[in-house]
């Protein structure tokens, strides 16, 4: 039996941990980001792998899974190229917009048009990113690649539903997928020759920010009530600035705004897709798995 405040610690230690990913990344250079995103990935699949050892299975192999990877190698790459681009703190605010994302899908899919809060949730997202991208003047590219990955990042909660679902095993092929895919990046940047920040940076993200904070999510999320889990799961996009600003980036005033309109949008967009109370006495559906990029 575990304590009350067990599962809601777990996410927000995850939330903390996974936060430091653009940071990381602007410690990290000179050293071209998708180099460094080599180091992490391999790093965090092999962390995986000791987790799968230590539940004495190994990872799945199916449709679900590597739709799953490869969406998650994906939301990898782009997040590399949007923080170094975007910045810290725009890079992970544009993530977060998954849920968007997954607004429209499921609307294309079922045919319907999105109810009134949902339409609210995706103003105050677009709204925010809006006033993002105009206080933030620079290369338009780390934009659409911080809205590329919140597009891929929806596909990984896409994947992870339905009954073959099962997001360790896609978390370790999209993390094996990227970083094989990245080692020529990894070799073209002579990694004999980076600084020690660059190789501390790379090993961290991949040990930490991939790694540990994945365990800490899923152990979280089992005994965690959706709503409470989504509200502590909404802290990453709020810590990330903060890792931003120790690592020397200036945010300008415009930037909490649009921080603060996406993040009204998400859990906007979290209360409306929440299902209605249950009148049986049965316990809460649980929590949709979410992961690191």
């Amino acid at each position: 039996m575990f304590p009350a405040f067990a599962g809601p610690a777990l996410l927000a230690l995850a939330a903390l941990l996974s936060s430091l990913g653009g940071a990381g990344f602007a410690l990290a250079a000179p050293v071209h980001p998708l180099a460094v995103n080599a180091v992490r990935c391999l790093t965090a699949a092999g962390v995986s792998a000791v987790f799968f050892a230590a539940d004495r299975r190994l990872p799945r192999l199916c449709f679900s899974t590597a739709w799953g990877g490869l969406c998650l190698a994906l939301t990898t790459q782009l997040f590399a190229l949007a923080a170094p681009l975007a910045g810290a703190g725009t890079a992970t605010l544009l993530l977060n917009t998954s849920p968007l994302f997954v607004l429209l899908v499921q609307c294309a899919a079922q045919k319907k048009p999105p109810r009134s809060g949902q339409l609210q949730a995706a103003v105050l997202v677009i709204g925010g990113v809006a006033v993002v991208a105009g206080c933030r003047p620079g290369p338009w590219q780390g934009l659409a690649a911080g809205l590329a990955s919140g597009a891929c990042y929806a596909g990984v909660f896409l994947a992870g539903q339905g009954p073959k679902a099962d997001p360790a095993s896609a978390f370790f092929w999209g993390q094996l997928l990227a970083g094989l895919a990245d080692l020529p990046f990894l070799a073209a940047s002579q990694p004999l020759t980076w600084p020690a920040r660059s190789w501390a940076a790379g090993l961290v993200l991949g040990l930490v920010q991939l790694g540990l904070c994945y365990r800490c999510m899923a152990k979280g999320l089992a005994i965690t009530p959706p709503l409470t889990a989504s509200l502590v799961c909404t802290l990453e996009p709020v810590l990330a600035p903060l890792w931003g600003l120790a690592a020397g980036q200036q945010l300008p005033g415009g930037f909490w705004l649009g921080t603060a309109l996406v993040l009204a949008g998400i859990l906007r967009q979290k209360a409306v897709s929440l299902p209605p109370p249950s009148t049986g006495g049965s316990a809460p559906a649980p929590a949709p798995n979410r992961g690191p990029r």
